[in-house]
This record gives C-alpha cells, sequence and structure tokens, in this order.
C-alpha cells in the first residue's frame, strides 16, 4: 500500500504548474534589479545630470520612501481587485519607469521615474510572496515563496553588477532600456500564465496594526530597519567608495560588481542552512557577519586582491540578510503573512531611504571613505536588539486569529 501512495505523490508533483510561480519572480527580479540599477551608476549618473554623488544618492533614497507607503496603501486600496490585475499593472508601471529614467532629460524627470518605481516596488513586495501561495497545493506553499524571494534577493545582488556591466560598457541610459524591455517581456508571461486571483477579503488598516502587539514582529522590524538602514548608507556609495579606498580603475569595477553578484548569490543558499540553526541565530550571525564586512574595509590596503575581499565579504553577507529577514517576520505572522509582509516591505523600503540619505549625508560633509563605517555602526545597533531582546514565543500568534 506504501508504493501507490508515493507514485500518487509523484503525480502530483508533476502536475503543479510552476509557470506562474517564476512568472511572479521575474517581476520581482525586474522591479528590484531596477531599484539598484543606479548604485553602480551614479559617478556617471551624476556626471551626466551635474549633481554631486551625495545628490545623485536620491535615485535610491525617494523609491524607498514611495515604497514603504505604497505597500501597505495598495493592499487597503485594492480592496476585492483580481491580485492578478494589481500585478499586471505594476509590471507596466515598472517598464514605465524605467523608458523615463532612460529617456530623462534632467535630474527632476530622472526623479519622477523612479517614483513610478517605488510604487512598483511597494507593491511587489507586499502583493508577490503571499499571492505565489495561493497558486500552489498546500504541501508546495513554502517552496513558491522560496522561489518568489529569490527572485527578490537576486535582484538585490544582481541589480549592481548588471547595470554597471552594461553602463560602463554602452552608457547608463542603455541599462534602463534593457530593463524596460525586461519588464515588457515578463508581463507578456505573466499574462500568458497567470490566472485570476479574486482577492481572499478585503485588507484594512486595522489587519497592518494587529501583527504588531507582538514582540516578535515588533524586534523583527526592528532589526530589519537597522540591518538594512546601516547597509545601505554603504552600499549606494560602493562605486565611489571602491574607487577611493582601493585605488581600483572605473574599468575594474564591472568585474567587481560581477563578484560582488556571485557572492551574494551564494549567501543567499548560505542563509538556507543558517536558518536550520533556527531564524534568530541565523539573523544574529548574518548581521555580525555585516559588521565585519563593513568595517574591515579600512584595514585591507589598496588593490585588486582587497577589493575583491571586500567585495565578496559584502556581497554574502547581504544576500543572506533579505533571506533571514523575511524568514523572521513569516515566523512571526504565521496568520497574518500579507500584513507581515507589508509590515516588512514598509520598514525595509524606509530603512533604504533613510539609510542612503544617512550616507550621503556622510559623503557631502565628511567624504567617500567613512561611509561604511557609520554603515557599520548603524547595524551594530540591530545586532544589540537581537541578542539582547526577548520575542514572543510562537504560540502567542495564536492571538492575532481571535483578534
Amino acid at each position: 500500500m506504501t508504493e501507490p501512495k508515493k507514485s500518487q505523490k509523484t503525480n502530483e508533483n508533476q502536475h503543479v504548474n510552476w509557470l506562474p510561480i517564476f512568472a511572479i519572480a521575474a517581476g520581482t527580479f525586474s522591479t528590484v534589479t531596477t531599484e539598484f540599477l543606479p548604485v553602480g551608476l551614479l559617478p556617471q549618473i551624476a556626471a551626466s545630470f551635474g549633481v554631486s554623488i551625495g545628490s545623485a544618492g536620491w535615485m535610491v533614497t525617494i523609491p524607498g520612501l514611495v515604497a514603504a507607503c505604497a505597500a501597505p496603501l495598495l493592499l487597503v486600496k485594492a480592496g476585492r481587485i483580481d491580485r492578478r490585475t494589481i500585478l499586471l499593472a505594476l509590471t507596466v508601471t515598472t517598464a514605465i519607469s524605467n523608458l523615463v529614467s532612460a529617456m530623462a532629460a534632467n535630474f527632476t524627470v530622472m526623479l519622477v521615474g523612479r517614483i513610478l518605481l517605488g510604487i512598483c516596488v511597494g507593491g511587489f513586495w507586499a502583493v508577490a510572496a503571499n499571492l505565489g501561495r495561493r497558486l500552489v497545493p498546500e504541501d508546495k506553499k513554502d517552496r513558491a515563496t522560496a522561489i518568489i524571494m529569490a527572485g527578490i534577493s537576486a535582484g538585490t545582488v544582481c541589480g549592481l553588477p548588471a547595470g554597471a556591466w552594461v553602463g560602463l560598457a554602452l552608457g547608463w541610459r542603455v541599462s534602463f532600456v534593457i530593463n524596460c524591455i525586461l519588464a515588457v517581456l515578463i508581463l507578456l508571461a505573466q499574462t500568458l500564465t497567470l490566472p485570476k486571483c479574486p482577492a481572499q477579503s478585503s485588507f484594512y488598516w486595522s489587519n497592518l496594526a494587529r501583527p504588531l502587539r507582538l514582540s516578535a514582529v515588533r524586534l523583527g522590524l526592528l532589526a530589519t530597519f537597522f540591518v538594512i538602514a546601516g547597509y545601505f548608507a554603504g552600499y549606494a556609495f560602493l562605486s565611489p567608495y571602491l574607487m577611493q579606498m582601493f585605488a581600483v580603475s572605473g574599468q575594474v569595477l564591472s568585474s567587481l560588481f560581477l563578484v560582488y553578484g556571485i557572492a551574494g548569490i551564494g549567501g543567499t543558499f548560505m542563509a538556507e542552512r543558517l536558518l536550520g540553526l533556527g531564524v534568530r541565530k541565523a539573523l544574529v550571525f548574518v548581521s555580525i557577519g555585516l559588521v565585519f564586512s563593513m568595517l574591515i574595509g579600512h584595514h585591507l590596503g589598496h588593490g585588486l586582491l582587497a577589493a575583491i575581499v571586500f567585495v565578496v565579504l559584502i556581497g554574502a553577507g547581504f544576500g543572506a540578510a533579505p533571506v533571514c529577514l523575511s524568514a523572521t517576520l513569516f515566523e512571526a505572522t504565521p496568520t497574518e503573512p500579507e500584513a507581515g509582509q507589508a509590515l516588512l516591505t514598509l520598514v525595509f523600503q524606509a530603512a533604504i531611504a533613510l539609510g542612503t540619505a544617512i550616507g550621503g549625508t556622510v559623503v557631502s560633509r565628511i567624504g567617500v571613505s567613512q561611509v561604511m563605517l557609520s554603515g557599520g555602526g548603524i547595524i551594530l545597533i540591530a545586532v544589540i536588539l537581537v541578542v539582547v531582546g526577548t520575542p514572543q514565543p510562537r504560540s502567542g500568534s495564536a492571538a492575532l486569529e481571535r483578534g
């Protein structure tokens, strides 16, 4: 009797349609890649528009601010709108955002394109993960979430190297054109593969507030804020930092960003193993690793080898961070996954905006050389909070169902 059950399970696996999940993951990859595209091209874009490096950092700050507001607002205003319709509209807006940025005649128009992108990022992060879980059987929900989160992680770690490779070779505007074309292709794939997904229920502001009753949620959100703010205080200015601190040329940057991307993908897989030790331990380990990697830049000396060591450390560290932070919120809000991810998106994107603004201030007033030290100090606050904090037991999440 055992063998038929195994055979039946195998047949069920074969009939699971993963194409919609990959289409959603591709959409998250496109929006997140576009969000971080300017990071590797800050000097070129700043020179093109005649603005300072610090001011150019607003191309990362503004999408973060808009996304932080868009994530919960979109869920509340969406009401009963089909989630497929929302996702397709966001992909269209991603394509338009890239086109506006590519054709921008001045820095103001560029920022308009980045505002549009912020709406897309907030919407995708809030809607995509939960939507993917609805499109597969119960025993495949975690795998669907992992695939979609891999799209976000890949966009996070690949946006910089991909943009730098193309931008340094063909010009920064070409990077945005290619991303626009990519978004159009993804829109076609989503149109062909995504089924209708009516809203399961209306989403109210009270849904967003309810998880905040749990100390585990509050601790996870605080840790998210300081890890991401600290990292982006330095990450947004990685190009000028590498050129100044390690004396590498602009031609070498594209290769370093490729190394960064590979290390980031490795960090994503590393996080999966670390989570086997427990979510909290994994988060502490990754956060300490990020602090170390951002502070060590001052002690590695000049040259290509030192620069490679540096980008491998920070790439692997940040490749692991979003996975651990998302796992923290999923574990803390099992009965409110959409609300948990909306809160995570709000805090994550607000932290990107604030961290980039802090980094821009440090660069403008003190200099590029100090920007990683500032970021590492901010992440250290997250380490202290997670180590000394006492999250509410998981059983406490049952209160959300009753509340």
